[in-house]
């Protein structure tokens, strides 16, 4: 069975060295009021003034993972947000991450000069940096990756069909049976139809429509694709994203 995750990279590089904008001071607190929402504080300074956009990390486990669900926010939140100091976050914890106590929480606000897309829902952002990697250094640019394998009913939406057959067929299981020229159709028919750029070019088109049948067997013109790494669009991870996500 093949299993898919994506990856959806963003090119944040060029925003983030134009504005430089720096996050301080972060504090947190859950109110006592039984409502579970968590006032989170922060300062943010940008040296060449603007609107930023801000994005907000949680963790449950006091920091070694990054990946709690940290989606009914409000306050000085996503785009639009200017500079100054004790900005205020609403994270409304009974929403989210119902019945449990903030104990162990801890939260990471970052903010880009101009306008950033959210991370889109069930993926997560990651950090970039440098990491060993079979005993030398790789340096990764920030990007964003899903959390799960992309499901049967996702597949089905996009390409038309469920390739699963004989066990584990259902909207919520993971997707198999597809060959890496299919993933290639779904990942830009995906990017194309969300209004984000394709990664992927065969015979000089990132317009599936324009590749033909999906091959069956081996393809000279399909193996030569193309990926532009500065898309935006959905890609499979590197090898290197794999590893350095999955750390």
């Amino acid at each position: 069975m093949k299993r898919i995750y994506l990856t959806l990279a963003l090119v944040l590089l060029a925003a983030m060295l134009c504005a430089e904008p720096t996050v301080t001071n972060v504090n947190a607190s859950q109110r006592t009021d039984g409502s579970q929402k968590v006032d989170i504080y922060y300062d943010l300074s940008n040296s060449v003034g603007g609107p930023m956009t801000v994005w907000l990390m949680g963790s449950n486990d006091n920091g070694s993972s990054w990946n709690m669900p940290c989606s009914t926010v409000s306050g000085a939140i996503g785009r639009n947000v200017y500079a100054g100091t004790n900005k205020h976050i609403v994270w409304n914890a009974a929403v989210d991450f119902p019945n449990t106590s903030c104990a162990n929480f801890k939260f990471r606000v970052i903010a880009f000069g101009g306008d950033i897309p959210p991370i889109p829902e069930e993926f997560v952002y990651i950090n970039g940096g440098t990491f060993n990697m079979g005993g030398r250094a790789v340096s990764l640019s920030s990007y964003m990756i899903g959390t799960f394998e992309i499901t049967q009913g996702q597949w089905q939406t996009v390409m038309g069909s469920n390739p699963a057959s004989g066990y584990g067929v259902g909207s919520d299981y993971p997707v198999y049976y597809v060959s890496w020229y299919a993933i290639l159709k779904y990942c830009n028919l995906r990017s194309m139809a969300e209004g984000l750029t394709p990664c992927y070019s065969i015979s000089g088109s990132t317009n599936p429509a324009n590749w033909g049948e999906v091959p069956t067997s081996r393809n000279d013109a399909w193996d030569a694709v193309i990926c532009d790494w500065t898309a935006n669009g959905y890609r499979l991870p590197t090898e290197a994203e794999w590893e350095y996500a999955a750390r």
